[in-house]
């Protein structure tokens, strides 16, 4: 029976590089522009986590090789860090991406446009002091201009009980009138 080994110096390093990588990834997809694609940008962001994590991995196996030996060093270690960011960074950010492409796609054809909107108002007392000049009523109704006749739209307002103000219909032309 073969022993394991159990690199702690792996853990903790592949840990600050996910944490590292996460923040990373973020703070790169803040950077980019806000009309790139999704498909892009989670390919990216899950690509420098891959990358992050990769490289502490690989540190950590060349500061202190408990999963491998001594002879991985002499003829792996190159190779290994030159395929470091293909592998990590360019291969999992393709996948990624592609798995949120298809994603994407079976979301899209699920909802078919035809979605439905349940918007819920406050209208309590203490909206006098946080919203005394009632935008969410304007923000209502912006929403609403935007929907067209295949979503379903709702108005419940609440202040102590939640009352229906519009029940759940199609949005035609005539019942978007109603509601403004």
């Amino acid at each position: 029976m073969k022993k394991r080994h159990i690199n702690i110096l792996m853990i903790l390093l592949s840990t600050i590089g996910s944490v590292g990588g996460f923040f990373l990834g973020r703070l790169i997809e803040m950077i980019l522009p806000s009309k790139f694609p999704s498909v892009l940008r989670v390919g990216i962001f899950y690509g420098i986590v891959a990358l992050c994590i990769t490289l502490m991995c690989m540190l950590s196996e060349t500061i202190y090789p408990r999963l491998t030996d001594s002879e991985w060093r002499k003829h792996y270690a190159r190779s290994s860090w030159a395929l470091l960011v293909p592998c990590a960074l360019i291969g999992i950010g393709l996948l990624s991406g592609l798995l949120q492409l298809v994603y994407g796609i079976q979301f899209n054809a699920k909802m078919g446009g035809n979605t439905d909107y349940c918007l819920v108002v406050d209208e309590s007392g203490s909206m006098t002091a946080s919203d005394p000049d009632n935008k969410r009523s304007e923000a209502a109704r912006a929403f609403v201009e935007k929907l067209n006749g295949t979503n379903g739209f709702a108005y419940i307002s609440f202040s102590d009980m939640p009352t229906v103000q519009f029940e759940m219909t199609r949005l035609t032309p005539e019942a978007k009138q109603a509601t403004l």
